[in-house]
């Protein structure tokens, strides 16, 4: 049996996100299978990713909050 890691979770990949936002739950329930038995079987790999999924957010938040000053040009070759 493969298990799934959690970056190959199609929740954390931006391609799949347009189509879980038409899933119902059906649809999703086998998907998150492997991952949802992988945390109860290693319950430490839960905490692992929820501490990532946590820091990425938690970058996003602080870059929208202060948004860097960005300029750009366009320029003839």
């Amino acid at each position: 049996m493969t298990r799934a890691r959690p970056g190959d979770h199609p929740m954390t990949r931006a391609s799949d996100r347009a189509t879980l936002d038409r899933m119902d739950r059906d649809e999703l329930r086998p998907l998150q299978a492997p991952l949802k038995e992988r945390y109860r079987d290693e319950p430490e790999a839960a905490l692992v990713t929820l501490l990532k999924l946590t820091e990425r957010y938690c970058v996003v938040l602080q870059t929208l909050a202060r948004s860097p000053e960005l300029s750009a040009e366009l320029a003839a070759a």
